[in-house]
């Protein structure tokens, strides 16, 4: 009952602050060529079937309905579009964790997420902003130190664990040791779910990111990155301009036919 409650007040606390931002702010909304909003929402859907279908990839064993994790994601990910700093990723993690009762498997579903993001983005961002600018943006030091971090702590931890599992077991027996083990298999505990988590789904998760930033830039500038960098900065920094006013556009109608369409559902059921 209490977790309940602290869901109810986390929920409205997100979406009360969401809806402020986005009726409050001098948005304006003319910006959008009303003859190509049938095919930017398109668009847009695509790359959100993609991204959601990577969150699902990762979630698959917890077998939540297919309907109940699509509205999830939506208001997640609606929620994570209007607010500053990427703050509504922490909603989604929330949102997961709530769901599946493990609010650690919640955050690691996004940062595994986020990761996905990275790799391809620095895969773009680097090369073009070395040519053209000779040095790195912002927003891309943060991606390569986010990257370069989880790999390295990803990929060095197991033979780490096992080096310091030996050592305290073997040469030391105080309580302090017992107490590094205890915390050590925790730790370890969270690296399994990490393994069992991508395990065997690598390349469906790098094919759903590949697609859903191939749509991402087609909807954002025709494939002009710069303006894309750009765009991310943005996003990411709370500044405001047109390409994210479009986008919010976008997700309003595209997220609003989802929602629409969920409803009639129900009320045909009712029927």
């Amino acid at each position: 009952m209490k977790d309940k409650k602290i869901y109810y007040i986390i929920n409205s606390i997100f979406i009360i602050t969401t809806l402020s931002i986005l009726f409050l702010h001098k948005y304006n909304y003319i910006t959008v060529n009303l003859n190509n909003i049938v095919i930017l929402t398109i668009i847009f859907l695509l790359i959100h079937l993609f991204k959601c279908l990577r969150q699902y990839l990762l979630l698959i064993e917890e077998n939540i309905h297919i309907n109940e994790f699509i509205n999830l994601y939506i208001k997640s990910t609606f929620c994570s579009i209007i607010l500053p700093y990427k703050i509504g990723e922490l909603y989604k993690a929330y949102l997961y964790g709530y769901k599946i009762k493990n609010y650690i498997k919640g955050i690691i579903t996004v940062i595994i997420d986020k990761f996905c993001d990275a790799i391809f983005l620095l895969i773009i961002f680097i090369p073009f902003e070395l040519r053209n600018n000779l040095n790195l943006s912002t927003i891309t030091w943060i991606l390569l130190i986010f990257a370069i971090l989880s790999i390295i702590i990803y990929l060095s931890f197991r033979p780490t664990y096992y080096y310091l599992n030996k050592h305290f077991m073997l040469h030391s027996s105080s309580k302090k040791s017992n107490f590094v083990l205890k915390y050590l298999e925790k730790v370890y505990d969270i690296y399994k779910v990490i393994f069992h988590m991508i395990k065997g789904r690598e390349l469906l998760l790098m094919l759903s990111t590949i697609l859903a930033w191939i749509f991402e830039f087609i909807l954002i500038n025709n494939f002009e990155v710069g303006n894309f960098i750009n765009y991310y900065n943005i996003t990411f920094f709370e500044t405001q301009n047109n390409i994210l006013q479009n986008y919010i556009i976008i997700s309003i109608v595209g997220f609003g036919l989802i929602e629409l369409v969920n409803i009639l559902r129900k009320l045909w059921r009712i029927k």
